[in-house]
């Protein structure tokens, strides 16, 4: 076992999260030969969920952890002007409510109109950009067309599921066609749904079997699978987890001929316990930051094992009575999940999965990933949450181990391969340069 000597190397745990009877069952991997062949989609996977009328008081934040995408809403001129001029790629989520309309035809008509008069203004070749002509010309060019629908923001929560697909699947169907008519390089984003306690699967399953015109509605398909403990852990009381859940979407769209439509993770996180540092006197039963950060590394790399394109983190800091906060609002300050995403973006700034180590033995993962286009070969280890030695085939008698906070330790290796303590802290492994 190699002993760490650094001091402020972080110590793993004896266990993240919070202890369930059913923490390590497996997960149910898809088979890892279509990733291992998948190209970059050209936007790094890392991506945060900022509101525009927060970019401002957070842009230095967001810049500084080296965000790669972002998805945000109630945009306006102002707090547009400052996203142009960062240039991050950024997606607009978008829908009001069908109250808000006195039939379902003007509720849709309504959306599209919305959609359309957005892209009007700040998408490809819009108004904004000849009113700023200094602004550089970044334009929204991907727009989700609801957030989750299939919970309260659409309909009432009490709604039956059937009156829920019913009205999605109107909007969608409708929608795609006339913003691709007028924005034809404009992503649309289909479905936006909520995947706490599996709530996606049965809703994406009703829609696309209640009308086949879903399937060809959509350039990405977008869900929001909130975990229980550790994204490579079930969640004991429903038997589910983010992988058993993108097995079953992955299905349902293979059988209208989608396997490849992109994915994306438009919404996902960890809250913090308000004991723990938290702003809100919620999420009683979350996490401590520790934890949050650790589980926020594991989802991005879970997310190169399944081929996610993008996951936008909620939130850039505590909001609507939940602390999934990167920053804390109260002090301005960096968490720990801040410091743990900058270093996983500075040491694979553009990653691409290439092998499989560990893929779930004993509850151990240990990737393969390219750092960026031709660049070099970084593995990540860890144990999903707990504490429990790893050991890595190693070819030099020398390795750097690095942190999730990016702390180093330089490393002897003797018999070709390397143990170290693993936990649900990852940990990084790279050739030492001669």
């Amino acid at each position: 076992m190699i002993e760490i000597k650094n001091p402020d190397f972080a110590k793993q745990p004896e266990e993240a999260g919070r202890k369930r009877s059913d923490i390590s069952v497996p997960q149910p991997m898809p088979p890892i030969e279509k990733v291992l062949n998948k190209e970059r989609s050209g936007v790094p996977i890392y991506g945060i969920y900022c509101w525009a009328i927060d970019y401002g008081d957070y842009r230095d934040a967001i810049k500084g952890i080296g965000f790669k995408n972002m998805r945000t809403a109630a945009v306006n001129d102002e707090n547009f002007k400052m996203i142009a001029e960062d240039g991050i790629p950024t997606f607009v989520t978008l829908g009001s409510a069908r109250s808000a309309f006195a039939s379902d035809e003007e509720f849709v008509e309504g959306n599209i109109q919305k959609y359309l008069n957005f892209l009007r203004r700040y998408g490809p070749n819009g108004s904004f950009f000849k009113d700023y002509p200094e602004v550089p010309y970044h334009p929204i060019e991907a727009i989700e067309l609801y957030n989750e629908p299939n919970f309260q923001y659409m309909v009432p929560n009490s709604t039956p599921i059937a009156e829920k697909i019913r009205l999605y699947s109107m909007l969608q169907i409708a929608a795609y066609p006339r913003i691709k008519a007028e924005f034809p390089t404009v992503t649309v984003i289909g479905f936006g749904a909520g995947g706490a306690s599996a709530a996606d699967i049965g809703f994406v399953r009703g829609c696309l079997d209640h009308d086949k015109r879903m399937y060809d509605t959509m350039d990405v398909f977008s869900t929001h699978p909130y975990a229980d403990n550790s994204p490579f852990a079930y969640a004991n009381w429903l038997r589910f987890s983010v992988t058993s859940c993108y097995n079953e979407l992955h299905k349902a769209l293979t059988s209208g001929g989608k396997e490849d439509l992109p994915v994306w993770y438009t919404e996902l996180g960890w809250m913090i316990r308000p004991d723990c540092g938290g702003h809100f006197n919620t999420c009683q039963s979350g996490y401590n930051q520790e934890e949050q950060a650790a589980f926020t590394v594991q989802m991005y790399t879970l997310g190169l094992r399944l081929g996610i394109e993008r996951i936008t983190n909620m939130y850039i800091m505590d909001t609507d009575n939940c602390n999934p906060g990167f920053i804390d609002r109260d002090t301005g300050k960096w968490r720990p999940i801040a410091y743990a995403t900058k270093t996983m973006i500075d040491l694979l700034p553009d990653p691409r999965l290439v092998g499989a180590i560990l893929d779930g033995e004993n509850n151990t993962y240990a990737y393969r990933i390219e750092s960026k286009p031709h660049g070099e070969e970084v593995i990540i280890a860890f144990s999903a949450v707990e504490r429990q030695p790893i050991t890595i085939p190693w070819d030099s008698d020398r390795a750097l181990l690095t942190d999730m906070y990016g702390h180093e330790e330089p490393v002897t290796v003797e018999g070709g391969s390397l143990t170290f303590e693993g936990g649900a802290y990852p940990v990084y492994i790279r050739h030492i340069s001669q």
